[in-house]
């Protein structure tokens, strides 16, 4: 019954689960590309705050249609 409950509130929110699985994708490719570069730990923030943007960026255009 508790799994039915997580898929139905998957389905009323589409854009909420869009942008948390773009957002931890890319989230993970960039903290894996940047990886050995010398970054510190504010650039490294810097570069996950964008990424949370431009996903929610991206999501929100997408739902345009």
């Amino acid at each position: 019954m508790r799994l039915v409950r997580g898929w139905q509130a998957l389905s009323q929110h589409p854009r909420w689960v869009s942008w948390v699985v773009l957002s931890v994708g890319m989230t993970f490719l960039v903290l894996w590309a940047a990886q050995d570069r010398g970054l510190s730990v504010g650039q490294l923030a810097g570069l996950v705050a964008t990424c949370l943007g431009l996903a929610s960026a991206c999501v929100w255009i997408l739902s345009w249609e």
